[in-house]
């Protein structure tokens, strides 16, 4: 071969190979690409391997503020070098015959980053040494080739080694280059590496990395075996093959499997930044296959320590793609959607990343009891939501799903439920139309109608009412903890905090919207009214017009505003109107205020109403409601003897009393005395029956 020849390629289109898609997403794959080509010309030597290394240099030019540039980088081992079988290889394109399942096409990840790699390598052949040198460049494509030939002389050096040198590189690589740290790079290097340090930790060769600035070392650090941690366990899981039915949308187990290995680290926390599953090619790690660690959250730390876990096996190997550690692995929803272009039989990942999971759960008794608490945490999420069981058995749920998630995976599948039952519901609805009443089949098939609208229709009211009732859950929570002072916010604030809580959990202040209230709680037909909430009277609207009168008497003038009282401005709680002639009227006191010292207020609020509001409102009949939670019932009937002691859930009403008008035409007033924790009592009751329900009939 002449020295400073081009080498043609031979049945390859370099062009077409070497394009964007084709480039590792890892900037450090062209790297990874280098060292791994170092292990493997190290394990291809035949005498006994001592004094092996691996030199990783990156050099550096000290920029204008005090920053390093990207200049170069040289991978030298001590391999048995670029023999003539390997330097033939090097021009094939996939050539499996290398070990390692190797297809050649490192070289073409080396070109996708760097524009130049330059060789200089030295090999035995028989007793004596030659060296070899050439260049690979996508500069040669216009000769048909990538590689120029420099030479081959004897060596001087009575040794093996293979230096490359790279350089010329795309602007996103030097950028990533320029901002490199040495100690980020080891790290990564032994991610990388893991499994393949750990399984070769007694041969490893000596690993060393420096960073030269302006041709001076800047820093060094070595790859030792203190640096690589040491398997804590190692187990085979079986992974069988699946096909799928269409007919009946299954999937079914096949006899054949492949067996996986898992292999488990205990890191400390300060050398690893999460817990995850890793899956493991040609004892590297594969960066494009997500598996999922469902059994511990990724931030968790268990005595310390986080959790490393690698899976290899043979047929991952085989499934190596030309991208180095690019692996095609498929989940059961793509197999479904797109069937027709697998074979029958296949590995998912879904059963990967279950098997796994179910592994590390059983080996490690400390995970499982993290899982536990998980699930505990969901389960209080159903009976918190009342969500429905038979949807969740069906729902994959990870222990990295926050609280938010867990709920929105349920509604999702929730949905896609009542997507189905709906397209039944429309589809029996539209097949009324085809029916033959004169048809001797007329019963029976407007009974099977009949039935499956049966069966659907339940679950959709199931599943709306039952998000309703959850909610009104929460709400009676919330209210319990205010009037038991549970609140932080309560433990911290002023006194008045409690009343102004217990208001806006009822119906917002300020509010004009009754129906996204929670007036529920005190009855259910509250929200359907018209309302207001901490207005004052002389702004108060029903429909868009003034409550109150816009003019005055003098007499009328003066009352309002005597004793410097501007009863107008006076703020009610809550004001309700139910329909023409009526108004309810809420009185809400601090937890600790005796009641029996405002029976009055309600009285004058109506007395107001009846004789200065807009007469074409004409409200003659009110009905009060004064509710507190410090009631002594000898206090207010002492103070009001027309009030009596309900037969049941502990308040006080008055049937009647007048309300005096002006007019000479008295109103009506009912009011009732009720402890909040009375209201909350009611409302749990009648929350209660939904709940039932919805429990017993799923």
């Amino acid at each position: 071969m002449d020295k400073n020849s081009y080498i043609k390629s031979s049945g390859i289109y370099y062009p077409a190979i070497l394009v964007p898609e084709n480039r590792s997403k890892n900037p450090l794959q062209p790297l990874y690409e280098a060292i791994t080509n170092s292990f493997e010309a190290i394990s291809q030597k035949s005498e006994q391997k001592i004094n092996e290394y691996i030199k990783i240099e990156l050099y550096y030019t000290k920029g204008l503020f005090d920053n390093k540039i990207f200049n170069n980088m040289v991978i030298e081992d001590s391999g048995i070098g670029f023999n003539q079988e390997n330097f033939e290889r090097i021009n094939r394109y996939k050539d499996t015959r290398k070990g390692f399942n190797n297809r050649g096409s490192g070289r073409i990840q080396l070109l996708q980053f760097f524009n130049t790699c330059e060789y200089d390598s030295v090999f035995q052949e028989k007793q004596e040494y030659k060296n070899i040198r050439f260049i690979m460049s996508t500069k040669f494509l216009d000769n048909d080739s990538i590689i120029l030939f420099l030479g081959e002389e004897d060596s001087v050096e009575q040794r093996t080694y293979t230096r490359l040198t790279v350089k010329e590189e795309i602007p996103e690589i030097k950028e990533y280059f320029n901002d490199l740290n040495i100690d980020f790079l080891k790290q990564q290097i032994i991610s990388h590496y893991i499994l393949y340090f750990c399984s070769h930790r007694e041969t490893l060769p000596a690993i060393s990395l420096t960073f030269y600035i302006d041709d001076a070392i800047s820093e060094k650090r070595n790859v030792v075996a203190n640096d690589i941690p040491k398997i804590d366990k190692q187990e085979p899981i079986k992974i069988y093959y699946q096909n799928y039915n269409p007919e009946i949308n299954e999937f079914n187990i096949c006899e054949k499997f492949e067996e996986f290995f898992i292999r488990s680290f205990m890191i400390p926390k300060e050398k690893l930044d999460k817990n995850e599953i890793l899956l493991t090619s040609k004892e590297e790690i594969v960066y494009n296959i997500d598996i999922k660690l469902n059994c511990l959250a990724q931030k968790d730390v268990i005595e310390n320590h986080r959790f490393l876990f690698l899976l290899s096996s043979e047929y991952l190997d085989k499934k190596d793609h030309d991208i180095r550690g690019n692996i095609k692995l498929i989940k059961k929803e793509d197999f479904k959607r797109e069937s027709g272009l697998f074979l029958e039989e296949e590995i998912f990942i879904d059963e990967i990343e279950g098997g796994v999971n179910n592994i590390i759960v059983e080996k490690y008794h400390i995970i499982k009891e993290k899982m536990n608490d998980y699930n505990r945490e969901v389960d209080k999420l159903k009976e918190m939501f009342l969500l429905n069981v038979d949807i969740i058995s069906d729902i994959k749920f990870s222990i990295n799903d926050s609280e938010e998630e867990v709920l929105k995976k349920v509604y999702i599948s929730e949905g896609k439920t009542i997507a189905k039952k709906d397209a039944i519901i429309k589809k029996s609805i539209e097949s009324l139309d085809e029916l033959d009443p004169s048809s001797t089949e007329y019963e029976k098939e407007f009974n099977e109608i009949v039935s499956d609208l049966v069966r659907a229709i339940p679950l959709q009211n199931r599943t709306a009412l039952s998000h309703y009732i959850a909610r009104r859950k929460l709400v009676l929570d919330l209210f319990g903890k205010i009037i038991e002072k549970q609140l932080k916010i309560q433990k911290q604030g002023s006194r008045d905090i409690n009343e102004k809580l217990l208001h806006n959990l009822i119906f917002q202040e300020t509010s004009d919207n009754p129906e996204n209230s929670d007036l529920w709680l005190i009855n259910e037909d509250f929200i359907y009214f018209q309302g207001i909430s901490n207005i004052q009277f002389c702004d108060v609207e029903i429909q868009g017009k003034k409550l109150f009168k816009s003019e005055f008497s003098e007499k009328e003038k003066e009352y309002l505003d005597s004793l410097g009282e501007k009863r107008l401005l006076r703020k009610p709680d809550i004001l309700l109107f139910p329909n023409e002639g009526k108004c309810i009227i809420i009185e809400l006191k601090n937890i600790g205020e005796n009641i029996s010292k405002h029976l009055h207020q309600i009285n004058q609020y109506a007395f107001l109403i009846k004789n200065y509001a807009n007469e074409s409102f004409h409200i003659e009949s009110f009905y009060g409601y004064l509710i507190g939670e410090s009631i002594e019932n000898l206090d207010v009937r002492s103070a009001d003897a027309d009030f009596l002691e309900a037969y049941k859930f502990d308040y006080l009403y008055r049937p009647n009393k007048p309300v005096l008008g002006l007019n000479g035409r008295d109103g009506s007033l009912y009011t009732e005395v009720v402890k909040y924790s009375t209201l909350l009592e009611r409302a749990k009751a009648r929350n209660e029956i939904f709940i039932r329900k919805l429990m017993n009939n799923p």
